[in-house]
């Protein structure tokens, strides 16, 4: 039903008086220097009737688009922004207000289909077994969202467990972990004590048993053991410095420590109260050379140095002996032996003596000779005596493309690859054979292969493959009839096609948008079990949540839905006050849930949407009900079948039944059919 305005609006006064006193005050449209009128607009073209068909489709679905995006916002928490500050939602409604943007603009409305103002359910399927998926994802089981009549589910669902699936559904199918196929290889568990023991008595002897040893002198015999021998310079002693030596360690090991022991490197240090012999031998040839000539004194003064004369009378006595003390320094790391550089450890240190070619090199010079030579051997044997050349053994990449004189590219193997040097006409493509046999080049096949979409039989390359680990369609097909591979989890049956589109959109993620396993951390996904738990609960603790806060605004909370119809020829609920003066029928605002009962929790998941009945306002808000893999419907406590509503007779049914309809069919399937 098209209108430009709703029919209720009734003129008042006031409107024409507003509209003459525009037209009024409206500018006289001026000539121009050709005779033209400023200010004229031209008519707009005719549509033509095809079009106009498609303009009037149009606006049938914005007309329920515009609805269920006013669904959606009733049911969506309102975003956030800058520190929490919010804004009002656009209402698409509003625009058909008095005084809205379609109204102004005098926009043309059209009312919905009537099918979409029928019974319609949403449905949840789970598969039966797991899907494998790839590496580094757990096999789960898949899940399907949609939309049909409520008298169709059984069908859909049959439809589903078929070869008529859609592909990716069967892919699905094919990549399951069905009973007849190979199944998870199950990880080992680790056990962290004996079979037959008891946890508790483990930990009661692990109280009483006896103190761990000493940290510090742990594993110290395997320490003594495997500790490389340390080499020392011989320490040369007078007589006197014989009894002074360094006291040794305690060799007791059982003997308690409570300090850390002093690490020394590999010289063994003596005590600083030690005179070095050097200063001993120093001072006795100093008393000695006080005889001799001035030129042995001399000599005496050149071979020593003035810092040790120095010390030496001023500190050193003529009874005292003293033994020399090497000076502490750093191991070497390396070390000369036989001319070649060696790492205490065995490992040979690179020096500018050795080569740095790699050892692939050499055969790879070894071939680049043998070519030379066996290039030579051929021109000796086809007496090629008056060519003069010589190859030389250049290392370098071989041109993968040759450019002729002409201008054409060439390979140099001879195969010319394809280019633009011809061009084939658009305009004889399909009218004239394409004749290629004058061409310089061949024509290349990449390009049919390219336009053409060739469609793999997946089914066909399995076959060819005996040890694939799958379970091919011919195998499981003939079971689907029996025993279904997709089962509803949850359905719920509202009464318009907006409605049910709204809880679709919404029920596929969380409340934010995110998706479900957005929630579950990355390590708590390679856990099998819980994971398949915790996106099951997931899905349907999301769904109970739409299904109270629908029926909720359906009775009334928060003033209802804005925009809502029941109806195909009403205008939304709001608009000029329509449908806000009576509640909502029973009939269209309950919500009919129906849980699956090979769930084995569909009871308690039952219980807790009874419990939030006290949250909406209106009474019964729900009916709940049993369903089988097979999608019929059962009353609970009786197991009385539950019959799914018939379909409603639309205008297209009706359109059906004129006689002019069978001759329309007939003229549109044309004579020969």
């Amino acid at each position: 039903m098209s209108r430009a305005i709703p029919p209720h609006w009734a003129p008042s006064d006031i409107t024409s008086k507003i509209a003459q006193a525009a037209h009024a005050s409206r500018p006289t449209p001026r000539l121009g220097r050709k005779g033209f009128l400023f200010l004229q607009k031209s008519a707009p073209n005719a549509a033509k009737p095809p079009e106009r068909v498609k303009i009037v489709a149009r606006r049938m679905v914005k007309a329920e688009r515009d609805e269920r995006m006013d669904v959606t916002h009733a049911l969506t928490p309102v975003k956030q922004y800058m520190a929490g500050f919010t804004r009002p939602t656009d209402l698409r409604t509003s625009n058909w207000f008095p005084g809205g943007a379609y109204v102004a603009k005098g926009k043309v409305y059209e009312s919905p289909v009537e099918e979409a103002y029928q019974s319609h359910t949403v449905f949840i399927l789970e598969s039966r077994y797991h899907i494998r998926y790839g590496v580094g994802r757990v096999d789960a089981p898949d899940y399907i969202y949609g939309v049909c009549q409520e008298q169709d589910l059984p069908g859909v669902l049959k439809a589903y467990n078929s070869s008529a699936a859609p592909r990716w559904v069967l892919e699905d199918m094919d990549n399951a972990r069905w009973p007849q196929g190979p199944q998870r290889k199950p990880q080992p568990r680790q056990k962290w004590w004996v079979d037959g023991e008891d946890l508790r008595q483990t930990l009661r002897g692990l109280k009483s048993a006896a103190p761990p040893p000493d940290l510090n002198n742990l594993n110290k015999d395997e320490w003594e053991r495997v500790r490389p021998e340390k080499r020392a310079k011989p320490i040369l002693r007078s007589k006197s410095s014989s009894n002074a030596t360094i006291p040794p360690p305690d060799q007791n090991p059982s003997a308690p420590s409570s300090s850390r022991a002093f690490h020394s490197s590999s010289t063994l240090l003596d005590p600083d109260n030690i005179v070095p012999d050097f200063y001993v031998q120093h001072k006795q040839a100093k008393a000695g050379r006080e005889k001799d000539a001035e030129e042995s004194d001399r000599e005496e003064l050149q071979d020593s140095p003035f810092l040790m004369r120095d010390l030496s009378d001023g500190i050193l006595s003529d009874e005292i002996e003293a033994s020399t003390r090497r000076q502490t320094s750093k191991i070497p790391v390396e070390f000369e032996a036989d001319g070649v550089i060696v790492h205490p450890s065995g490992f040979v240190v690179p020096t500018p003596s050795q080569s740095s070619t790699s050892p692939s090199r050499e055969p790879r010079e070894g071939d680049v000779a043998l070519q030379t030579a066996a290039v030579a051997e051929r021109v000796a044997e086809e007496d090629l005596a008056d060519v003069t050349a010589e190859t030389s053994s250049r290392r370098g990449k071989v041109p993968s493309e040759v450019r002729l004189e002409d201008g054409t590219v060439s390979h140099p193997s001879g195969f010319e690859p394809p280019t633009a040097a011809d061009e084939f006409e658009h305009s004889h493509l399909g009218v004239r054979p394409l004749v290629v046999g004058g061409s310089k080049r061949g024509l290349h096949t990449t390009a049919l292969v390219r336009a053409a979409e060739a469609e793999w039989d997946f089914e066909r390359a399995r076959a060819a493959d005996p040890d694939a680990k799958y379970v091919p369609r011919s195998e499981y097909m003939p079971t689907l009839a029996e025993t279904p591979f997709w089962r509803p989890l949850v359905t719920l049956t509202v009464s318009t096609r907006p409605i049910a589109y709204t809880l679709l959109r919404l029920a596929k993620g969380l409340p934010t948008g995110r998706p479900f396993h957005a929630d579950i951390d990355n390590n708590d996904k390679k856990c099998r079990v819980s994971y398949i738990n915790r996106m099951r609960s997931l899905r349907l603790h999301r769904v109970q949540n739409l299904t109270v806060n629908m029926a909720g605004v359906l009775g009334g909370l928060r003033g209802g839905v804005v925009g809502i119809r029941f109806e195909p020829d009403c205008m939304g609920r709001g608009v000029a006050g329509e449908g806000l003066a009576d509640p909502v029928p029973y009939d269209k605002r309950v919500v009919g849930v129906g849980v699956g009962r090979w769930y084995a929790l569909a009871e308690q998941w039952k219980e807790l949407l009874r419990d939030r009945e006290d949250e909406v306002l209106a009474d019964k808000p729900f009916q709940i009900y049993d369903l089988d893999e097979f999608g019929n419907r059962y009353a609970e406590g009786s197991g009385e079948v539950v019959p799914w509503r018939a379909r409603q007779e639309t205008k297209a049914d009706r359109l059906k039944r004129e006689p002019w309809y069978a001759e329309y069919q007939q003229l549109h399937r044309g004579p020969g059919s």
